[in-house]
């Protein structure tokens, strides 16, 4: 007889556990020791993820500001450019190859071809000038929109890991 107390006292465990889990199911499925449903916990856990999507959009949006700002200032360093012989990366150094320029074509004496060449680098260096000059504010800008851009990365890289922990949860949460 004990054997077959045992047994029922099996049966009315499985029974319990079967009618407990049909109360959570039809409850929305409680947490165990708490009193919140679990459809609660991925509900608010979406809406988590949407809020930091939604950051992470505005994110993007400021990302794509400051590459076509970088874009726009790039263009026009490189329109510069193709006005300054290379080797000069400051007024300083056109300023001095003039100077040195000047010097020599004073002080030498040179063919009439030897001397054509050098007076028209002596203009070419003049007119580079006023390019270099716009040139020199924009490399700030770009250093600065450059900082902008790793941030922003950085921020959206953080979102990101942020929105995958909040979509495991769910995950386990469904399971």
């Amino acid at each position: 007889m004990s054997e077959l107390d045992g047994k029922a006292a099996q049966l009315k465990t499985v029974i319990d556990e079967s009618f407990n889990k049909r109360k959570q199911v039809y409850e929305g499925g409680k947490v165990e020791g708490e009193n919140i449903t679990f459809r609660d916990i991925i509900g608010r856990n979406i809406d988590e993820v949407k809020k930091l999507r939604d950051e992470k959009k505005a994110h993007l949006d400021k990302l794509m500001l400051v590459k076509d700002n970088m874009k726009k200032i790039e263009d026009m360093k490189a329109k510069l450019l193709n006005g300054i012989p290379r080797n000069y990366h400051n007024c300083d150094d056109l300023e001095q190859a003039i100077k040195e320029k000047n010097k020599r074509y004073e002080t030498t004496s040179l063919s009439s071809s030897e001397e054509k060449k050098l007076l028209k680098d002596i203009d070419q260096l003049k007119m580079a000038l006023p390019a270099m000059k716009e040139l020199q504010p924009l490399e700030p800008k770009l250093k600065m929109y450059r900082d902008q851009r790793k941030q922003i990365q950085l921020d959206l890289d953080e979102l990101s890991g942020h929105i995958d922990g909040k979509s495991e949860t769910i995950d386990g949460y469904k399971k």
